[in-house]
């Protein structure tokens, strides 16, 4: 087959981002002819994109785009996979020249705000179909900002852009959560999951056990982007819990950055004046090496995600180095995140900071258990192989263009 991939951004930011980077090679060995374009070249700081130099690259940006296009429609695509929102322009464009297929990563078509969450009382998924009854829950509800004209055009934005769904061949979705959202949507959806970082040996797995006396402190890791629906508060709010549950010393390191970084930093500092026996450590963005040896000097990572996670790449990345994960059971987390196998679920509705310190001492209370928990959080990543998911690809991509 003959694809173009169409991105946001040519940098490596989320787990939309890693994705591409992996599969664009994965295609490319397969034997289908591949070729990039990227919206925004917003992203700098962050790492470009490896894809392979033989990949035609091409910058569809407002000034850029109609030489993106041209290109494009002489390169002569058998389709355009697509994942992310894009301009009026830049998708009359690509509709004329092949049939689209887009992958939907995140809520976007279907939630004002696009992050499926209520912040007030208390932040927690939220379950209702995209509608003008949203207008009624977006202000008392927390669900966005406090500007009316910001939500008005957002609705608007949203109403647009489901509407645009219907002139594409086909939508694919990683999780069954985001399958059942788009079908309580009107629409008709490929389930076709996510891959995980290439498996070690498990010779080569870390060896990363408990002390004997189960005295020593307990190593937990956060990895992601720093919004407020990250629920890194909630987590650093369930330290305590877990202090008192346990009795042991907390190293808890934080591998990523965002717009909440400084305000989670200082409730940090709140918490250790507090208690001396938990320690904190702020990394900043990691990648590579210094991201697996973070991963690899961690017990447990955390995903305390407050909205319904799309998927959650970051627990397979975690499981790669034989990482159990502990996280809120809401939106796809439970397809590879399974009770007592390769980590623990805390309750998601309401996620709390007690559910969430009770779900990580359920993980290291018992040796034997967290000795299983990390070989199987290593052993479950053969669900969810490259080769398994582009078969899954392949079959979609011919359904959808017959």
């Amino acid at each position: 087959m003959r694809l173009a991939v169409l991105i946001g951004t040519r940098y490596r930011i989320g787990g939309v981002e890693t994705y591409v980077e992996r599969v664009i090679p994965a295609l490319v060995a397969r034997g289908h002819d591949v070729a990039f374009l990227y919206e925004s070249d917003g992203g700098a700081g962050h790492q470009t994109l490896q894809i392979g130099s033989d990949v035609p690259q091409w910058h569809a940006g407002q000034r850029e785009r109609a030489t993106a296009l041209e290109s494009l429609c002489n390169w002569k695509p058998d389709f355009i996979f697509l994942h992310t929102s894009i301009h009026d322009e830049l998708r009359a464009g690509l509709l004329n020249i092949a049939p689209v297929i887009f992958f939907a990563h995140d809520f976007y078509s279907m939630c004002i705000s696009g992050q499926k969450r209520h912040a007030f009382p208390q932040m927690r998924p939220c379950q209702k179909v995209f509608s003008p009854a949203c207008f009624a829950h977006y202000f008392p509800r927390r669900c966005g900002g406090l500007s009316p004209v910001t939500m008005f055009q957002n609705y608007q934005s949203v109403s647009k852009w489901l509407r645009v769904l219907r002139d594409f061949a086909g939508i694919v979705v990683a999780s069954n959560y985001m399958a059942a959202e788009y079908r309580r949507h009107g629409f008709e959806v490929h389930l076709v999951g996510l891959p995980a970082a290439p498996v070690r040996n498990s010779a080569d797995t870390p060896k990363r056990n408990l002390p004997p006396d189960q005295s020593g402190p307990i190593r937990l890791l956060f990895m992601g982007r720093m919004y407020d629906y990250k629920g890194g508060l909630t987590l650093l709010d369930a330290l305590p819990f877990l202090r008192a549950r346990l009795q042991r010393t907390i190293h808890l390191a934080f591998a990523g950055d965002g717009p909440e970084r400084g305000r989670w930093e200082a409730h940090g500092k709140s918490i250790v004046r507090g208690d001396t026996g938990i320690e904190l450590k702020f990394a900043g963005w990691l990648s590579g090496a210094d991201l697996t040896k973070v991963m690899e000097a961690s017990d447990l990572l955390v995903l305390p995600s407050l909205y319904p996670e799309p998927f959650g790449l970051v627990g397979l990345e975690a499981g790669a180095c034989g990482l159990p994960t502990v996280a809120f059971n809401v939106g796809g987390i439970s397809d590879w995140l399974v009770e007592g196998v390769n980590g623990h679920l805390a309750p998601g509705s309401p996620p709390t900071a007690q559910g969430l310190a009770e779900a990580i001492s359920r993980c290291v209370v018992d040796q034997a258990h967290f000795a299983n928990l990390r070989d199987r959080a290593y052993k479950s990543l053969e669900r969810f192989t490259m080769a398994r998911h582009l078969e899954k690809l392949e079959t979609c991509f011919r359904l959808l263009l017959r």
